[in-house]
């Protein structure tokens, strides 16, 4: 009988520890702790690539050439009437074209000569006196033919004008001594040479025209295709 009580003690006893450890036991904490931040705002320099070109409209003076009775020294008569934009010569290169960004290249190319206002006029597409055979002149002796016109821009550094066509090339008036390569805030002055055409045809009306020279950023990867 006194083992029974024994027995019986020491099961109540283990039941109630049990049972007394489940009461003081801590909750778990929580998964994840509390936290905070602060937004660090931060500006860099600009690593795009931009061209500016100034002023960005210019008007062509010094009007030479066309044939009796199409010659005009006021505006451009035909054939192959000429005018241009600055003096080589006397040091006067009128347009600006500055650089900023990454180091890259600075190219360009020549865009139609359009009519302006509402004058009928048939575009004026730039071809090339020699190179690019898509884009060649088709007047005598290299000269643009009916509807083409011919740009060459200069530089001071320049010993020679640069013809431009459509195709987008290296502008190596930039920087002559080397190529079209160009770094953050480099600039050069350029003024340009254009020929006009052959003839036009006789139902256009027009006589104020707009032509376009697009300066352009490249990278450095980039390279002037071999004509």
């Amino acid at each position: 009988m006194r083992s029974l009580l024994v027995i019986a003690a020491i099961v109540v006893g283990g039941f109630l520890v049990i049972h007394a450890g489940k009461g003081v036991a801590a909750k778990d904490p929580p998964p994840h702790g509390h936290s905070g931040s602060t937004a660090v705002s931060l500006n860099t320099m600009q690593t795009y690539r931009s061209i500016t070109v100034s002023p960005t409209a210019v008007n062509c003076g010094h009007y030479k050439r066309g044939n009796y009775p199409n010659r005009s020294k006021g505006a451009m008569g035909f054939p192959w009437g000429t005018c241009q934009v600055g003096d080589r010569v006397k040091g006067k290169d009128p347009i600006k074209i500055t650089y900023n960004g990454m180091q890259g290249y600075v190219y360009v190319h020549a865009g139609w000569a359009m009519p302006n206002g509402n004058n009928v006029g048939t575009p004026w597409h730039p071809c090339a006196s020699a190179g690019h055979r898509a884009v060649a002149c088709t007047g005598k002796k290299g000269m643009p033919g009916y509807n083409q016109y011919t740009v060459r821009n200069f530089s001071p550094e320049s010993a020679v004008p640069t013809q431009l066509t459509g195709n987008n090339v290296c502008d190596v008036n930039f920087r002559p001594a080397g190529g079209c390569y160009a770094s953050r805030g480099n600039s050069q002055r350029e003024g340009l040479y254009l020929t006009g055409p052959s003839k036009i045809p006789g139902t256009d009306t027009a006589q104020s025209w707009t032509a376009w020279v697009i300066w352009t950023a490249e990278p450095q990867s980039i390279r002037e295709p071999k004509s």
